[in-house]
């Protein structure tokens, strides 16, 4: 990959995401989740996998942001005009890549996000970006109930 072809950000279509490419993403959402995500359990965890492989697997778009030797740097899933998850590998946080893959969310129409209340590090990423909150809302892990900042892009913000 690291020839003259090599792009940085790679859109997969729902016909070309195959099997191992969901493995792969999955595997990065959890050892980013396990970074990021303390007020989440391992239990919480399994219980979202399947919900996260289905959006991979089914999100109107998938960006993957991979560097010259191949190696996935984090992905982003979208739905119309809602940003439904931006995970990057631990290693690969702060340097930009979270940055690059909501631009290119932008320039597809996205304007919506949701954050858990409770993930400090990606309310303060998403305002530094121009994001707004507007609502909160719940989503359930099994019993669990997280709360959730619904977030809009303000106007005139560009990224």
């Amino acid at each position: 990959m690291a020839d003259q072809t090599f792009k940085a950000i790679q859109f997969y279509p729902v016909a070309a995401r195959t099997p191992s490419l969901l493995a792969e993403l999955v595997e990065l959402w959890r050892e980013s989740v396990k970074a990021s995500h303390a007020f989440l359990t391992p239990d919480d965890v399994l219980t979202i996998r399947p919900q996260v492989t289905n959006l991979l697997a089914t999100a109107d778009g998938l960006a993957v942001r991979r560097d010259p030797q191949g190696r996935t740097l984090g992905f982003l899933a979208l739905n119309k005009l809602k940003v439904e998850a931006l995970f990057l590998a631990p290693w690969a946080r702060g340097q930009g890549y979270g940055r690059e893959l909501m631009s290119w969310a932008s320039q597809k129409g996205a304007r919506y996000v949701d954050v858990n209340v409770d993930n400090h590090q990606a309310l303060g990423f998403y305002r530094y970006l121009g994001f707004e909150l507007f609502d909160q809302g719940h989503s359930q892990v099994g019993p669990k109930s997280l709360g959730l900042y619904h977030l809009r892009l303000k106007e005139g913000s560009k990224l």
